[in-house]
């Protein structure tokens, strides 16, 4: 009875009736929602803010070609202004040769088609170049310079020739690298010049100004070695005349007096040697014509005669 009077008593103090649990209050769940919202505006805000600086970047990328292309046209405009300014102002007042060459000033000057007056901007130098060397077969080398105000300089070396040969009833002079030099009706001036004179194989072409080709197409290189190799022994100088007509039986006649036979053209200088010692030793008397055979150097044979045939 007691507790149940406490109970009535507490409804009583409660207004009578039992009291439900207290909700949660609703400002929390408020809060939660307007914290979402904000990340969600602020996520937004740096997207927007990222699309808009690569959209400056972008616009200032192509702001820079776009400039880069600007400067680029204009300096080729500028160029353009000024070669023509150069091309009509600077001309071409002096041409100085230098370097080793048979040729005269004029006929370098000449065949470089470079004509006093010319435009010295508009000179083509590599076709000068072509030009001298095509027309000029003694030049092995050209240079050319242009330097302001006036002045072309060309410079040029020369190949020399190394012999002359009788090649369909012409003389042809022909340097060590098998370049036709020149081409005559007569032996006279390249005899004058001291050149030696060799009796080659068949010939395919004797052009001036290009390399000589044998009618077998052999490589004609071996006789310009040859030819070198002689003229570093101590045959250089004494030698009237070269047989190379067989390649494998070359022959040359020494000292007016002397056939040398060499064979093939293999260890040239050790046989020149040889054949420059059997000479010297004096032993062959001064009446005869020598047969001096250094093919095989080892063992030489030496045959007198009355004559050369």
């Amino acid at each position: 009875m007691p507790e149940r009077k406490k109970a009535a008593s507490a409804m009583g103090e409660l207004g009578g009736r039992p009291q439900r649990p207290t909700p949660p209050p609703r400002r929390a769940v408020g809060a939660a929602t307007d914290g979402a919202e904000k990340r969600a505006a602020d996520e937004k805000r740096r997207a927007d803010t990222a699309r808009a600086n690569a959209r400056l970047r972008e616009r200032r990328r192509k702001a820079k070609w776009l400039l880069v292309f600007a400067l680029l046209c204009f300096s080729l405009i500028l160029i353009y202004v000024i070669s023509r300014f150069l091309g009509s102002f600077f001309v071409v007042g002096e041409v100085k040769i230098s370097g080793d060459s048979p040729y005269t000033d004029s006929e370098i000057i000449s065949a470089a088609g470079i004509s006093f007056g010319d435009r010295l901007y508009r000179t083509d130098k590599k076709t000068a170049v072509r030009n001298i060397t095509e027309k000029l077969p003694y030049i092995e080398s050209v240079s050319i310079r242009i330097k302001l105000p006036s002045f072309v300089y060309i410079t040029v070396s020369s190949e020399r020739a190394a012999f002359y040969a009788r090649i369909s009833g012409s003389y042809y002079a022909v340097s060590g690298k098998m370049k036709v030099l020149e081409r005559a009706d007569t032996a006279g001036r390249f005899e004058a010049d001291g050149l030696l004179c060799i009796e080659l194989p068949p010939v395919g072409s004797a052009v001036v100004g290009a390399e000589l080709t044998l009618a077998d197409g052999t490589d004609p290189g071996y006789i310009g070695t040859f030819v070198s190799a002689i003229e570093e022994s101590e045959l250089s100088g004494r030698i009237s005349r070269l047989f190379m007509d067989e390649r494998f039986d070359t022959v040359m006649s020494v000292d007016g007096r002397f056939r040398v036979r060499f064979g093939s053209d293999a260890d040239v200088a050790t046989k020149a040697l040889a054949a420059a010692r059997v000479i010297a030793d004096g032993d062959l008397g001064d009446s005869w014509t020598v047969v001096i055979d250094v093919s095989d150097p080892s063992a030489i044979v030496t045959v007198r005669r009355d004559g050369l045939d």
